[in-house]
């Protein structure tokens, strides 16, 4: 009895607050339709702060900051929609617009052409969207293999024979480009700068050598931590220490 009370009051407790992120989506949507985008920023702080984080709210977001000049709140909050939905072209000509406004143009350093390729096929589509590609490939890869087996007439075998190959084939990029947006989801290292203009030193300490600056919106890699300071790595290869508080990881 205890136990279906306890259950009943949890799925009554997620109902209230479904109810309340999607009253809170409704205030922040409405809020931005009118051009409050101070408003609509908060409200959608708050649904996020709720535990309910999608593209659509992420991209929000990061046009209300946009339309606020709030370039580094704009840049991280678009680069936290397209890690959920790394094909959605508003997203990304959006983050185009607000990188423009960043002060840094940094040189990405460049990429084999094979791995640039194959990077690129992987970051197409979101973790689930390859998830859906791997079993469609795996149930067609069964099918191929039942109509080898299963058949005598010999086209009907080819078909089965290279069919399930080229099934095989598509298995293996579902389960990598789910396995490569994962990693993206769950170990991505990434940061963006929010300090107005910050010295990067080449050890953990202020008074070291001054290597670079950076400007607020620039998007770094963190790639150690030391004392309260961390180790930054710019596209370009760069690498020096910053005190801590002056990004916040995407």
């Amino acid at each position: 009895m205890f136990e279906r009370f306890t259950i009943l009051l949890l799925v009554l407790c997620t109902s209230m607050a479904s109810a309340d992120t999607d009253a809170l989506k409704l205030r922040a949507d409405s809020a931005y339709i009118a051009k409050e985008f101070a408003s609509a920023a908060q409200g959608y702080e708050e649904v996020v702060a709720l535990g309910y984080t999608s593209a659509e709210v992420l991209y929000n977001l990061g046009n209300a900051y946009f339309r606020m000049g709030e370039i580094p709140k704009a840049v991280l909050n678009y680069e936290r929609a397209l890690r959920l939905s790394p094909a959605d072209e508003d997203i990304v000509m959006n983050l185009r617009l607000a990188n423009l406004q960043v002060k840094d143009k940094i040189e990405v350093l460049p990429e084999v052409l094979p791995v640039r390729i194959w990077n690129r096929v992987l970051s197409l589509l979101s973790m689930d969207h390859w998830a859906w590609v791997s079993i469609i490939g795996l149930l067609l890869t069964v099918v191929c293999v039942v109509l080898y087996f299963t058949q005598y007439e010999p086209r009907v075998r080819m078909v089965g024979f290279f069919g399930g190959i080229l099934m095989l084939m598509v298995l293996g990029l579902g389960l990598s480009g789910a396995m490569h947006q994962r990693n993206v989801l769950m170990h991505d290292d990434r940061a963006v700068i929010f300090t107005p203009t910050l010295n990067a030193h080449a050890a953990p300490d202020s008074t070291s050598g001054l290597l670079f600056v950076v400007h607020q919106g620039t998007v770094v890699q963190v790639t150690e931590e030391l004392n309260g300071w961390f180790r930054i790595r710019l596209k370009d290869g760069n690498v020096g220490w910053v005190p801590e508080g002056a990004f916040e990881r995407i």
